[in-house]
């Protein structure tokens, strides 16, 4: 067995058995000849002469979620153990949280299983910790989280980008990792064959780990992580996503809340108000006792009826969507993490709120839903109820060009509209490339207004000069297939061996 403070392998000498692995499932077709393959592979890892013992947790890291510093070989041993290399801004490791929680509701301690959150950060704001509680709160994370500041954990096992989940056998000894998110079927089957195999060999210990919530220690508050706000101004209401309590508040002018809809519980349900239900909603806008809300971890967009006192839905089938198009009608067109809509007029005759913009962070785009007939910069006419891209590739980027389907944004987050001249335009809060751009309500241009980098190929040059991998950063490893992640990476450590 690996001891404290021995110097452990990194996931480079996985990446032979692993991509061989792959290579088999993706020819396999029935569940059965998968299980069997990845059993097969556990006994091939499981029988090397000398484990891929991952290091010890570094001294002195600050942890939440836990009573004391865990040690990986002495408190994680005898369990199944994965590590969520995550940073708490990054919208990939956002979508990996609803499948760890998915997890744990399977598995517990007591079975064998535990997750621990290693916060690896990219901003330096990100290592604060007072900030990474406000996030584990956010998440409502509630395994631990250690604030690995220095990434020393990532760069012993060459984590190469955010999310990277790690999965460990019960003697510290590396098994398998997943690059990118959309891998909940294979961190499913990977987590339970091992959780058997290593059950069935009697090294899985049932005892539990020290849990202490760090939300437990806090008193409750009327608004919890509010996400967005908007004035009406004909009644002068402002309108709250109270993000945190998955519920939408209706403010009079004096503060007084006239509606509450929602909550205290994440859901996803229409109907009258008292029955209604959010997930974490966060951009709101409102006209004519009609709100638009952005429900992002539904993947959907609603509509409040003030008057009918009802919520539908109006854009989004549920789930996290991977279509960087769109063309469907709303109800039938998947979307991806909405983060904030704004209300805003088509190129018609008659000037009235008939498009809602979506900043949709989940693909990096600026999206728009026809509110009514309309048309669009360089488009024939639309139909109503019709949901597509507007601007931005997919590709997560700070990339700004005349043609909106060439340019690139990294998670915008923030939307403002200002219609008239000189601006004609949507200012985007474009949170991962640390800018506000605009994009024209002209042609669509997209460009840079204020903060981030302004050469276009910074983020190319990123590649090589960050971190190895790091230039890859969220969205290429959440976007491309295993097989070429897989690919990818044999490629990077040849070039390695080739540079030492």
């Amino acid at each position: 067995m690996a001891v404290p403070g021995a110097r452990g392998a990194s996931l480079s000498g996985l990446l032979p058995a692993q991509t061989s692995l792959e290579y088999a499932l993706l020819d396999a077709v029935t569940q059965q000849e998968k299980d069997d393959l990845v059993y097969q592979y556990l006994q091939k890892v499981d029988g090397w002469e000398q484990d891929l013992a991952v290091p010890e947790f570094p001294e002195g890291l600050e942890w939440l979620n836990t009573e004391e510093p865990l040690s990986i070989y002495r408190d994680l041993c005898g369990k199944v153990v994965i590590l969520d290399f995550f940073t708490y801004c990054c919208i990939n490791c956002i979508h990996v949280l609803p499948d760890l929680h998915a997890l744990e509701r399977t598995f517990s301690d007591t079975d064998g299983l535990l997750i621990v959150g290693v916060h690896s950060a990219k901003f330096p704001n990100e290592k604060v910790l007072d900030n990474i509680k406000s996030a584990v709160l956010r998440y409502n994370i509630t395994h631990p989280v250690v604030n690995d500041t220095d990434a020393s954990l990532w760069q012993e096992l060459e984590v190469s980008c955010w999310p990277t989940l790690v999965i460990l056998g019960p003697r510290g000894n590396l098994l398998f990792s997943l690059i990118g998110e959309g891998h909940k079927d294979k961190l499913f089957s990977y987590t339970s064959i091992a959780l058997k195999y290593y059950k069935d060999r009697g090294q899985i210990r049932d005892g539990k780990i020290g849990i202490k919530l760090f939300k437990e220690s806090l008193p409750p508050s009327p608004l919890l992580f509010p996400g967005k706000v908007a004035a009406d101004p004909t009644t002068g209401r402002l309108v709250v996503a109270d993000t945190g309590h998955h519920r939408i508040l209706v403010l009079q002018k004096n503060g007084q809340i006239q509606y509450s809809i929602g909550g205290p519980n994440p859901g996803r349900k229409d109907g009258v108000f008292s029955e209604s239900s959010f997930h974490s909603p966060q951009g709101v806008a409102i006209a004519d006792n009609v709100i638009y809300v952005a429900d992002t971890e539904n993947h959907l967009i609603r509509k409040i009826d003030l008057e009918a006192e009802k919520v539908s839905t109006v854009a989004g089938i549920g789930v996290q969507g991977t279509d960087t198009e769109g063309g469907e009608e709303g109800d039938k067109q998947p979307i991806s993490s909405p983060w904030d809509v704004a209300l805003g007029t088509s190129g018609s005759k008659v000037q009235r709120n008939d498009i809602l913009w979506i900043a949709m962070a989940g693909t990096h785009q600026i999206w728009a839903f026809l509110l009514d007939s309309g048309t669009l910069p360089k488009k024939s006419d639309l139909k109503k109820g019709t949901c597509l891209r507007f601007a931005g590739s997919g590709n997560e980027e700070n990339r700004n060009n005349a043609y909106p389907h060439k340019a690139g944004f990294a998670q915008p987050s923030g939307l403002a509209l200002a219609p008239e001249e000189p601006w004609s335009c949507l200012f985007v809060a474009d949170s991962e490339s640390s800018t506000v751009r605009t994009v024209s309500l002209r042609d669509g241009a997209v460009k840079h207004l204020v903060g981030g980098e302004r050469d276009p190929m910074a983020s190319v040059r990123s590649f090589s000069t960050h971190l190895g991998l790091h230039g890859m950063r969220r969205g290429i490893c959440s976007m491309w297939p295993t097989p070429t992640i897989t690919r990818l990476k044999l490629w990077i450590q040849t070039q390695k061996s080739v540079q030492r």
